[in-house]
């Protein structure tokens, strides 16, 4: 049962639902409960496909493409601390055009939920702990994010826009945080690789 936990934490910390709630909450506040309720179903069901997918395929492919763990760890890294930077400097989303019937799939199912962060983690637990836990541990920490995003309202309304603000920028500190650990524990394993 402790390998569990040691698999769901870096899970859950990859997708952080407490983060990404404020994006989730722009994206979708102008719709009804019950539309509200069908992205965030959408949004996790999307999230699950797509990880669990990669969870199968992702080594092949990488192999296939010469591309190593370490070298996906880095881009990956990148990209989600550009992402992490960017959000930090503004969290506006004034100005994007949103899909309301595909919202949930893109863009918070794919990349806010399941981005570099939790595919990267992914291929890592699965090293580590096997296939049936790792996907065990990724549907209680999408669970809990589907949570979220169910009481997303309710939480918006205890914590005020402030509140939403200072976590969302915390949570984004925390993500670059991540982003610079996954960029050091790739270049650590090329390192490894060719020494």
């Amino acid at each position: 049962m402790e390998n569990f936990w040691f698999c769901f934490i870096p899970i859950f910390v990859a997708i952080d639902p407490i983060g990404i709630l404020p994006f989730y909450q722009s994206f979708t506040h102008p719709f009804s409960t019950t539309k509200k309720r069908a992205i965030a179903w959408q949004s996790v069901f999307t999230a699950f496909v797509v990880t669990v997918v990669f969870l199968f395929l992702g080594k092949p492919l990488l192999r296939y493409l010469g591309v190593s763990v370490g070298d996906f760890m880095i881009a990956g890294g990148s990209v989600l601390f550009v992402i992490s930077l960017k959000d930090l400097l503004s969290s506006s989303t004034q100005g994007q055009i949103l899909d309301e019937e595909s919202l949930g799939a893109f863009p918070i199912g794919v990349p806010l939920v399941a981005g570099p962060a939790l595919l990267t983690t992914v291929l890592l637990t699965r090293e580590k702990y096997g296939a049936p836990m790792t996907i065990g541990a990724l549907f209680l920490a999408l669970f809990l994010t589907w949570l979220f995003f169910f009481f997303s309202q309710h939480i918006f309304d205890r914590i005020g826009k402030n509140g939403a603000h200072i976590i969302s920028k915390i949570a984004n500190l925390l993500l670059a945080a991540i982003a610079v650990m996954l960029m050091r524990e790739g270049l650590l394993l090329l390192l490894g690789k060719t020494s």
